[in-house]
C-alpha cells in the first residue's frame, strides 16, 4: 500500500511538472507571438515618426542657421566672422545629412522630397553669396539678403518640409485603411 501511494504521489508530481511545463511553454509562445506583432506594428509606425523627427531637426537647424546668418552680417570683428561661418557650415552639414537620411524613405522621383531638397540646395547658393559679401565686414547688401531672400527661402524650405511630413503621415493612414479593408 505504501509503495502504491509512493507511485501515485510520484505520478501526481510528474503530471504537475508536466502541466507546469506546458503552461510555461504556452506563456513563452504567447509572449513571443506578442513580440512579433509588436515588432511588425513598430516597423509600420517607425517611418512617419522617423520622418517627423528628421523634419523637426531640419526645421530647427534651418532656424538656427538663419539666426547665425543674421549674427554674421552684423559682426564687426574678423574673429567673429570665422566662428560664425564655421557654425553655419556645421549646421549646413547637419541639414545635408538629415536630407540624405530622409531620402531612404522616399522614391528618388518623389516631387515633395525633391522640392524640399532643391530649395535647400538653392538656399546654399544664397548663403555662400551672403558669406562672400561679409568677408570684408558688415555689409548692407548682405544684411538685406539675410532679412529678405534668405529668410524667405528658409520659410519656403520649412513649408516644403511640412508638406513632406503630411504626405508621409497620410501614406500611413492610407496604408492602414487599405489593410483594414483587405481583412
Amino acid at each position: 500500500m505504501v509503495a502504491m501511494g509512493h507511485v501515485i504521489n510520484r505520478n501526481i508530481t510528474l503530471v504537475g511538472i508536466l502541466i507546469s511545463l506546458i503552461i510555461v511553454s504556452m506563456g513563452i509562445l504567447f509572449i513571443n507571438q506578442r513580440n512579433l506583432q509588436f515588432e511588425s506594428k513598430r516597423k509600420e509606425d517607425r517611418r512617419p515618426a522617423t520622418i517627423e523627427n528628421v523634419v523637426l531637426r531640419i526645421e530647427s537647424n534651418i532656424m538656427r542657421v538663419q539666426t547665425a546668418m543674421e549674427d554674421l552680417v552684423y559682426s564687426e570683428y574678423a574673429s567673429d566672422l570665422k566662428k560664425k561661418v564655421n557654425a553655419i557650415s556645421m549646421l549646413e552639414s547637419a541639414i545635408s545629412k538629415d536630407f540624405q537620411a530622409m531620402s531612404m524613405y522616399f522614391p528618388k522621383n518623389n516631387s515633395l522630397y525633391l522640392n524640399a531638397y532643391t530649395l535647400f540646395q538653392k538656399w546654399k547658393v544664397i548663403k555662400d553669396e551672403i558669406i562672400r559679401l561679409t568677408m570684408d565686414g558688415p555689409s548692407i547688401p548682405a544684411q538685406n539678403q539675410v532679412r529678405g531672400m534668405s529668410a524667405n527661402h528658409a520659410m519656403e524650405i520649412r513649408k516644403a518640409l511640412t508638406a513632406l511630413d503630411k504626405f508621409s503621415k497620410q501614406r500611413v493612414i492610407d496604408f492602414d485603411s487599405s489593410a483594414v479593408q483587405k481583412r
